[in-house]
Protein backbone atom coordinates (compact mmCIF):
# COMPACT_ATOMS: atom_id res chain seq x y z
CA UNK A 1 0.00 0.00 0.00
CA UNK A 2 2.46 2.62 0.53
CA UNK A 3 3.83 1.41 -3.39
CA UNK A 4 0.71 1.83 -4.79
CA UNK A 5 -1.55 4.06 -3.27
CA UNK A 6 1.14 7.13 -3.24
CA UNK A 7 1.56 6.60 -6.63
CA UNK A 8 -1.84 6.47 -7.92
CA UNK A 9 -3.23 9.04 -6.09
CA UNK A 10 -0.15 11.41 -7.44
CA UNK A 11 -1.03 10.42 -10.73
CA UNK A 12 -4.11 11.27 -10.84
CA UNK A 13 -3.97 14.35 -9.27
CA UNK A 14 -0.39 15.85 -11.00
CA UNK A 15 0.79 13.02 -13.38
CA UNK A 16 -1.65 12.63 -15.48
CA UNK A 17 -1.82 16.22 -16.82
CA UNK A 18 2.04 16.62 -17.16
CA UNK A 19 2.70 17.29 -20.62
CA UNK A 20 3.65 14.32 -23.07
CA UNK A 21 1.70 11.00 -23.67
CA UNK A 22 3.87 8.57 -20.95
CA UNK A 23 5.82 10.56 -18.90
CA UNK A 24 3.08 10.53 -15.66
CA UNK A 25 2.79 7.08 -16.14
CA UNK A 26 6.26 6.77 -16.10
CA UNK A 27 6.74 8.70 -12.99
CA UNK A 28 4.31 6.54 -11.14
CA UNK A 29 5.61 3.24 -12.40
CA UNK A 30 9.09 4.11 -11.75
CA UNK A 31 8.05 4.85 -8.17
CA UNK A 32 5.81 1.87 -8.00
CA UNK A 33 9.02 -0.74 -8.84
CA UNK A 34 11.62 1.22 -7.14
CA UNK A 35 8.93 0.61 -3.91
CA UNK A 36 8.60 -2.63 -4.97
CA UNK A 37 12.23 -3.36 -5.28
CA UNK A 38 13.25 -1.36 -1.69
CA UNK A 39 11.02 -3.59 0.29
CA UNK A 40 12.72 -6.59 -1.53
CA UNK A 41 16.21 -5.47 -0.46
CA UNK A 42 14.82 -4.68 2.86
CA UNK A 43 13.47 -8.32 3.17
CA UNK A 44 16.69 -9.75 2.00
CA UNK A 45 18.59 -7.85 4.46
CA UNK A 46 16.37 -9.08 7.26
CA UNK A 47 17.20 -12.30 6.55
CA UNK A 48 20.26 -12.36 5.72
CA UNK A 49 22.40 -13.43 9.72
CA UNK A 50 23.98 -10.39 11.14
CA UNK A 51 27.37 -9.56 12.07
CA UNK A 52 28.10 -8.50 15.35
CA UNK A 53 27.82 -4.57 15.60
CA UNK A 54 25.74 -4.57 12.38
CA UNK A 55 24.17 -0.95 12.59
CA UNK A 56 19.90 -0.94 12.35
CA UNK A 57 19.77 1.64 9.89
CA UNK A 58 17.99 1.53 6.42
CA UNK A 59 20.23 1.71 3.09
CA UNK A 60 18.35 4.06 1.14
CA UNK A 61 14.79 5.86 1.68
CA UNK A 62 12.42 3.48 3.75
CA UNK A 63 9.23 2.50 1.49
CA UNK A 64 6.82 4.36 4.08
CA UNK A 65 8.72 7.79 4.69
CA UNK A 66 9.07 7.64 0.42
CA UNK A 67 5.16 7.03 0.74
CA UNK A 68 4.57 10.29 3.23
CA UNK A 69 7.07 12.74 1.34
CA UNK A 70 5.46 12.18 -1.83
CA UNK A 71 1.84 12.58 -0.28
CA UNK A 72 2.63 15.06 2.36
CA UNK A 73 4.26 17.48 -0.63
CA UNK A 74 0.98 17.06 -2.48
CA UNK A 75 -1.24 18.30 0.30
CA UNK A 76 0.95 21.34 0.99
CA UNK A 77 1.20 21.80 -2.64
CA UNK A 78 -2.98 21.59 -2.55
CA UNK A 79 -3.05 23.62 0.70
CA UNK A 80 -0.89 26.50 -0.53
CA UNK A 81 -2.69 26.95 -3.40
CA UNK A 82 -5.86 26.70 -2.04
CA UNK A 83 -7.19 24.58 -4.83
CA UNK A 84 -8.50 21.72 -3.37
CA UNK A 85 -10.63 20.24 -6.32
CA UNK A 86 -7.08 19.02 -7.37
CA UNK A 87 -6.22 22.07 -9.95
CA UNK A 88 -2.48 22.74 -9.48
CA UNK A 89 -0.93 24.93 -11.68
CA UNK A 90 1.35 23.46 -14.03
CA UNK A 91 4.69 24.61 -12.22
CA UNK A 92 3.87 22.97 -8.80
CA UNK A 93 2.71 19.76 -11.03
CA UNK A 94 6.26 19.81 -12.58
CA UNK A 95 7.94 20.40 -9.58
CA UNK A 96 5.92 17.53 -8.00
CA UNK A 97 6.53 14.91 -10.63
CA UNK A 98 10.65 15.85 -9.64
CA UNK A 99 9.99 15.23 -5.76
CA UNK A 100 8.10 12.10 -7.01
CA UNK A 101 11.54 10.95 -9.11
CA UNK A 102 13.90 11.92 -6.56
CA UNK A 103 11.73 10.13 -4.27
CA UNK A 104 12.16 7.05 -6.11
CA UNK A 105 15.94 7.27 -6.82
CA UNK A 106 16.48 7.81 -3.08
CA UNK A 107 14.63 4.69 -2.10
CA UNK A 108 17.00 2.28 -4.38
CA UNK A 109 19.79 4.63 -3.43
CA UNK A 110 22.91 3.73 -0.76
CA UNK A 111 22.37 6.73 1.35
CA UNK A 112 21.96 5.99 4.50
CA UNK A 113 18.57 6.43 7.46
CA UNK A 114 18.87 5.97 10.59
CA UNK A 115 15.26 3.63 11.68
CA UNK A 116 15.33 4.68 15.33
CA UNK A 117 13.95 0.95 16.52
CA UNK A 118 16.81 1.48 19.02
CA UNK A 119 15.55 4.53 21.39
CA UNK A 120 14.69 3.68 24.45
CA UNK A 121 14.29 4.84 28.07
CA UNK A 122 17.76 3.54 29.21
CA UNK A 123 19.90 6.24 26.87
CA UNK A 124 20.94 9.92 27.55
CA UNK A 125 19.36 11.14 24.11
CA UNK A 126 15.64 9.72 25.33
CA UNK A 127 14.66 13.38 26.61
CA UNK A 128 15.46 14.50 23.61
CA UNK A 129 13.71 12.11 21.44
CA UNK A 130 10.49 12.61 23.75
CA UNK A 131 10.47 15.87 23.24
CA UNK A 132 11.09 16.41 19.77
CA UNK A 133 8.36 13.93 19.28
CA UNK A 134 6.29 15.84 21.54
CA UNK A 135 7.57 19.31 18.93
CA UNK A 136 6.39 16.90 16.09
CA UNK A 137 2.92 16.01 17.60
CA UNK A 138 2.37 20.08 18.28
CA UNK A 139 3.41 20.91 14.78
CA UNK A 140 1.16 18.05 13.43
CA UNK A 141 -2.26 19.46 15.28
CA UNK A 142 -1.41 23.60 15.10
CA UNK A 143 -0.63 23.27 10.70
CA UNK A 144 -1.74 20.11 9.39
CA UNK A 145 -1.23 20.51 6.18
CA UNK A 146 2.51 22.32 6.56
CA UNK A 147 4.15 20.09 9.11
CA UNK A 148 3.67 16.79 7.54
CA UNK A 149 5.92 17.68 4.80
CA UNK A 150 8.41 19.89 6.47
CA UNK A 151 8.61 16.57 8.96
CA UNK A 152 9.41 14.75 6.12
CA UNK A 153 11.60 16.82 4.05
CA UNK A 154 13.66 16.93 7.59
CA UNK A 155 14.30 13.36 7.96
CA UNK A 156 15.19 13.11 3.95
CA UNK A 157 17.98 15.82 4.02
CA UNK A 158 18.93 14.03 7.31
CA UNK A 159 20.06 11.28 5.34
CA UNK A 160 21.13 12.68 2.25
CA UNK A 161 22.67 15.88 3.41
CA UNK A 162 23.36 15.83 7.03
CA UNK A 163 23.94 12.64 8.33
CA UNK A 164 27.19 11.91 5.95
CA UNK A 165 29.23 15.55 7.15
CA UNK A 166 28.24 14.37 11.03
CA UNK A 167 31.23 12.69 13.36
CA UNK A 168 30.11 9.39 14.24
CA UNK A 169 30.21 10.08 17.92
CA UNK A 170 27.92 13.04 17.10
CA UNK A 171 25.58 10.51 14.98
CA UNK A 172 25.15 8.24 18.20
CA UNK A 173 24.15 11.52 20.55
CA UNK A 174 21.49 12.14 17.64
CA UNK A 175 20.30 8.88 16.82
CA UNK A 176 20.74 7.70 20.51
CA UNK A 177 22.20 4.27 18.66
CA UNK A 178 22.78 0.98 20.82
CA UNK A 179 26.62 0.74 19.99
CA UNK A 180 28.20 0.84 23.25
CA UNK A 181 25.72 -2.62 24.37
CA UNK A 182 27.59 -5.53 23.65
CA UNK A 183 26.76 -7.24 20.69
CA UNK A 184 26.02 -10.80 22.27
CA UNK A 185 23.27 -10.45 25.14
CA UNK A 186 25.54 -13.26 26.86
CA UNK A 187 28.42 -11.60 27.14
Amino acid sequence: SFGIAPAMLLARAVLFDLPGDYIGWGIAVLYFLCAALRLARFNCMAAAPKKPNQSMDFVGLPVPMAAGAVVSTMYLVIDVTGHRGLDIPMPLQIMMAVVMTVVSLLMMSRVIYPSFKHVNFEKRGTITAILLAIAAVCLFIVFPWIAPAVIFLCYLCYGLVVRPLLSRRMRRVIEAANDDEPANPAA
